[in-house]
């Protein structure tokens, strides 16, 4: 068994996904939940400063590439950013898209993105998972580092992604969903007849 003492402090540097590894790797499970009888809530997206980092490429209309490292370059998969919440329509290149062809708004929705965030600095927002099987970081990106309505959710209000949430990331679903409820219910982009 291990003792709870020793327990505490991994805790404060453990992300959520990460505990039960831990608790696992540790046999730990019973003094752990002794210590904390109900989960930890996960962090606020709001208690947490945002990243910033320079957008230097385009990769579509829900992905980017983000100098974090401010070296001005895209030194691995770390630095391109899947925009947490959406699904842009496929460029013609994208694995997903056999039929040669950009999918209905697929350059418009990369226009808003080079419009809006391309050569400039944005800030990242992390949910609970920071990283997808591909190793790119997902987040929600804002213009400045208090502005309250993400890139995420500004595409969905112009009709030009659908909402995506997979895993844990919903923390902004709600909000998401009203964007994309609000465009369909005006017929933007993809929503139109």
């Amino acid at each position: 068994m291990v003792n709870s003492n020793t327990t505490r402090p991994i805790l404060r540097w453990l992300k959520p996904g990460l505990l039960l590894t831990a608790l696992l790797l540790t046999g730990g499970c019973r003094s752990v939940a002794n210590t904390h009888p109900t989960p930890l809530p996960p962090p606020n997206l709001a208690e947490h400063a945002r990243v910033p980092c320079r957008v230097l490429l385009l990769y579509d209309g829900d992905t980017l590439g983000c100098d974090l490292n401010h070296n001005g370059h895209i030194d691995s998969a770390a630095e391109r950013i899947r925009l947490l919440g959406i699904d842009a329509p496929e460029m013609h290149y994208s694995r997903k898209n056999r039929s040669g062809q950009n999918e209905p708004y697929a350059q418009a929705a990369m226009d808003f993105l080079a419009k809006n965030v391309h050569q400039r600095t944005v800030y990242l927002a992390y949910d609970i998972t920071e990283f997808d099987r591909y190793g790119r970081r997902l987040a929600y990106v804002y213009t400045t580092p208090d502005t309250t309505t993400s890139i995420n959710e500004a595409l969905l209000s112009q009709g030009l992604a659908l909402t995506l949430f997979l895993g844990q990331n919903r923390r902004l679903q709600l909000s998401f969903e009203q964007a994309q409820t609000l465009a369909r219910k005006h017929q933007k982009g993809l929503w139109k007849p």
